[in-house]
């Protein structure tokens, strides 16, 4: 449970005393333990838990604007994080009072990303499973099944064979070498922090000097525009001023918007390139061999998005790059 868009939705405790009283006493929870937030729901319910146990790279203090869980609920007192990955997602404490993470039943032990397995472990035996993808959300979300079905008695040779034939969509997260350039494309929801900065995370962790093309405007910004920008001072654009991301292309209704935020967020105004169309943006991409070009668009720009990498394509093709 997440900050969600204000347009759409509600603060996630919010929308906790929605399901909290929804869902029928007796009803077997599958939850996150690391999610403070949701890991408290029906508390008087059947549930079993999954986590990701604690990895090399993460991080002790809540390093993103939005946390939505820095206040212990029981006593009031700031709490602590053993780790965090992104708002409050991972394993807190609180130094004044007995609440604490849960233990998780079903652990995600070993994450391997160079061999692709995801090592769970339950009741002292351990699975491997093909990871699916390597972004933490999309762990956590292959987790949860795993978790769930394993719950169901589903056999795990069973559960392999589901996974090995399930692969993410590559309108979600796509990657390609065109030319000797690694393009990565990653899809966000328009008018959400947490999903914009998990987003601009993984743009910063990854290796080399990088492009980037934003394309966050949403569809329904050119229809039915509205004032609140609250989106954009939720989401973490202090995740690009890193001097690997040579330069940032964007456009859109919200474009000024949009450099007056990375102007906050202390981006050097020389990386940063403001077209009028979404037909400038590949021609205003340095596209040098051995660059890595990232793409985040917003679900709603499926159909821009495609033009925008296909003239970027043509563009590499036609040995156009700078």
């Amino acid at each position: 449970l997440t900050r969600d868009s204000f347009r759409r939705n509600a603060p996630p405790h919010f929308i906790f005393d929605i399901m909290e009283s929804a869902i029928p006493d007796g009803s077997t929870l599958i939850l996150n333990s690391d999610d403070i937030i949701s890991s408290a729901l029906k508390r008087d319910n059947p549930r079993v838990y999954y986590a990701i146990d604690r990895q090399p790279d993460d991080k002790t203090e809540p390093f993103n604007l939005v946390n939505d869980m820095r206040i212990c609920p029981r006593c009031r007192h700031s709490l602590e994080y053993d780790y965090v990955r992104y708002n409050h997602i991972g394993s807190v404490h609180c130094p004044n009072c007995s609440l604490r993470s849960p233990e998780a039943d079903y652990h995600g032990a070993a994450i391997d990303r160079q061999k692709n397995t995801l090592t769970v472990t339950h009741a002292g035996e351990s699975e491997e499973y093909r990871l699916l993808s390597p972004r933490v959300y999309n762990i956590y979300n292959q987790l949860a099944v795993i978790t769930l079905l394993r719950v169901l008695g589903i056999p795990c040779d069973k559960v392999k064979a589901a996974l090995d034939d399930t692969h993410i969509v590559n309108s979600r997260f796509s990657s390609e070498t065109v030319g000797g350039i690694n393009i990565t494309t990653t899809m966000t929801k328009g008018w959400i922090g947490t999903a914009v900065s998990v987003a601009f995370d993984a743009v910063r962790s990854a290796p080399g000097q990088k492009e980037l093309v934003l394309m966050l405007e949403d569809t329904f910004d050119n229809e039915r525009s509205s004032e609140n920008l609250c989106f954009i001072y939720e989401s973490d654009f202090e995740f690009l001023n890193i001097p690997e991301l040579e330069r940032i292309v964007f456009t859109g209704v919200r474009a000024n918007d949009f450099m007056l935020r990375m102007l906050l967020a202390g981006i050097d105004p020389n990386r940063l390139c403001l077209v009028h169309s979404i037909d400038d943006i590949a021609g205003a991409l340095s596209l040098k061999p051995g660059t890595q070009l990232h793409i985040v668009y917003c679900m709603h720009q499926r159909r821009a998005y495609e033009r925008v990498l296909k003239s970027i394509r043509e563009r590499i093709d036609g040995g156009e790059a700078l």
